[in-house]
Order: C-alpha cells, then structure tokens, then sequence
C-alpha cells in the first residue's frame, strides 16, 4: 500500500534520473573516482560492443552509428574516443585501462582494429599509439605509430 501522500518511504533515497541525464551522472561518478573507475567503466563499455567492433559489423557500422544498442553504450564509448582530441590525459587513460590482462579480449587486444574502427583522425591516433608504448601494449603501440601515423612519428 502507497504512502498517503504518494511517497515511497522505503525508496525515498531512490534516484530517479531521466534517461538523458544517465550518461552525465556517470561521467561525473568516473570523473570524480579516479582511474581505476575509468579503466574499470572503458573496459566494461568496451566488452559491451566487442562484437560491433571486432566481430562481424557490417560496413556500414562505424562511429556514431549501431542498429542494435539498447543501453547506449556505443555511445559512451564514441563519446570517450572523441575526447582523445580534447583531453591531454585521455589517451593515457584508455592506454592504461587497454593494458589490462583481465579477459580475453584484453589479453591480445587488436590496437589496430580498435583504432581503425573508429577512424580516429593522425594525431589522436599518434596519442593513443604513443600512450600504449608505455604500457605492455607496447609492441602493438609501436606498430601502430610507424604503419598508422609514421608522418607523424
């Protein structure tokens, strides 16, 4: 039975966020908690859409676009490709959190696939290839910089 006054006493600390707004509380939550939120958050977003990204999309699957996202994740994770542009520390962050042993997918995660599924323009590919060279992706790092960016590099 409702609380007179229409009130839930037993959920009163029940957040009720509206869709939109899900995506900037979670931003704030990872961005307030430090790295290992972050890394913990992009990989998770990231096992969430391994198959749009190294499974059998179709060609017209890229960046910004995804049939079959219910939760939005997708976006999430374009959205944090394309801070790799605007935030300095960004492309150490994803290193970081890429360099993980935690699950198959990271275990002998495809850096190339990765990069040129959401064709990243030279110099965010230069940042994330240099920030991977300091983490045990460090082989696949320097790959990337000299075949992807070796103007650059």
């Amino acid at each position: 039975m409702g609380h007179p006054d229409g009130a839930d006493p037993q959920g009163a600390s029940r957040s009720h966020t509206s869709p939109t707004r899900a995506p900037a509380n979670l931003r704030q939550l990872v961005d307030s908690n430090g790295m290992e939120v972050f890394s913990k958050y992009f990989r998770r977003v990231l096992q969430n859409n391994a198959p749009t990204i190294f499974g059998t999309a179709t060609a017209t699957t890229g960046p910004g676009t995804r049939s079959a996202d219910p939760n939005g994740s997708y976006q999430i994770l374009v959205a944090e490709m394309q801070k790799l542009r605007k935030d300095p520390e960004q492309a150490d962050k994803m290193a970081e959190s890429l360099s993980s042993n935690e699950g198959d997918l990271f275990r002998d995660f495809d850096l190339s696939t990765f990069v040129a599924h959401f064709q990243l323009d030279p110099i965010a590919k230069a940042m994330l290839a240099l920030a991977c060279r300091k983490t045990h992706l460090r082989t696949k790092g320097k790959l990337a910089a000299r075949t992807g960016i070796s103007v650059l590099c």
